[in-house]
Parts: structure tokens; C-alpha cells; sequence
């Protein structure tokens, strides 16, 4: 991938060896739509590059969903963050959009980055509460197998126990 990057140059100062061969003024005049340009290309040499790489993986791209995201990625200290084309439903790329343009959010990478820190933490917060649930599972089995249970022999019975259960809770707090 090329990575273009704008530099403001001093014309005054004497350019290194490796500079006399850039064209300065092209370079100054380059347009964000010769920018566009060079991503889209960008773009197209990385899906070609996926593309060879499922081929050569014996991936077939046409007959499953393909675990794009466990293609190899450098994650070198320098590197520039990973980029990743998505397929939004129009009520997302709406709902995007809307979030750009009100101005909480720079733009549509920042929507997704917030998306996956918020599936991240909501993942952390799940694997704690199953994790709460197996522990009070546990202590429900330890005391049925020391003996500590209660057994009722009808509907009424148990509920005029949880009322009971439950006016000591309510009095207590």
C-alpha cells in the first residue's frame, strides 16, 4: 500500500540528496481528489492482494462468508492502523451519517472504533455476570449436596415461602 503523506517543505533550505529527485511544485499541487484517486487504487491493489491470498490459501471467495479478519495484518510499532473494508445496511450507514454530521464524531471510523470499544466492554461485562451465575450456580449445588435445601409439595406452599423470604428482605432494608 502507498501511504501519501503532504509535507511542508522550505525552499530555502537545501533538500537532502534523495529530494532532487521529487518534483516540488507537482508535489504542492497535488488535490485531494488526486489523493482520492491514489486510495481508490490503494483500495483495488488491497482486494487484489486478498484475493491472491485466498487463492493461495485455497480459500474459495464464492462459496462462504471468508474470515477476512484472519488475514495477516503487520503490526509493527510504525505501522499505520490496519484498514478494513465493511458492508453497512443503509440504516447504519444513515445512522453513521448522522453521527458525523452532528459533530459528536469526526467521521466514520470514529462511529466504529466507539462500536467495537462499547461490544468490547459489553463482552467484559457478560463474561462477569456468567461468570457471577456459575459461582451462585456452584453454591446452589454445595448446598443441596450438604443438605441445606427446602422441598415443597405444592405451588402454595412455595409461594407463601418467598412471601415469607421476601417480607424479611423488604423489613430488613
Amino acid at each position: 500500500m502507498v501511504r501519501i503523506i503532504r509535507k511542508t517543505i522550505d525552499v530555502h533550505k537545501k533538500q537532502s540528496i534523495s529530494s532532487e529527485y521529487v518534483n516540488l511544485p507537482l508535489l504542492d499541487a497535488t488535490t485531494d481528489a488526486d489523493i482520492e484517486k491514489h486510495i481508490a487504487k490503494d483500495d483495488a491493489a488491497a482486494l487484489f492482494d486478498a484475493v491472491q491470498f485466498a487463492k493461495s490459501n485455497k480459500i474459495d471467495l464464492a462459496s462462504k462468508a471468508v474470515n477476512w479478519h484472519n488475514m495477516p495484518i503487520p503490526l509493527h510499532k510504525d505501522a499505520p492502523m490496519p484498514t478494513r473494508n465493511v458492508v453497512l445496511t443503509d440504516q447504519q450507514a444513515l445512522m453513521i451519517e448522522e453521527l458525523v454530521t452532528s459533530g459528536r464524531y469526526q467521521n466514520a471510523s470514529e462511529v466504529l472504533r466507539e462500536g467495537l470499544r462499547m461490544l468490547d466492554q459489553r463482552e467484559k461485562e457478560d463474561a462477569l455476570k456468567l461468570k457471577a451465575l456459575q459461582a451462585a450456580v456452584q453454591l446452589g449445588l454445595d448446598d443441596i449436596k450438604a443438605g441445606r435445601f427446602k422441598e415443597f409439595d405444592s405451588k402454595a406452599s412455595l409461594r407463601k415461602h418467598l412471601k415469607s423470604v421476601l417480607s424479611k428482605v423488604t423489613t430488613v432494608t
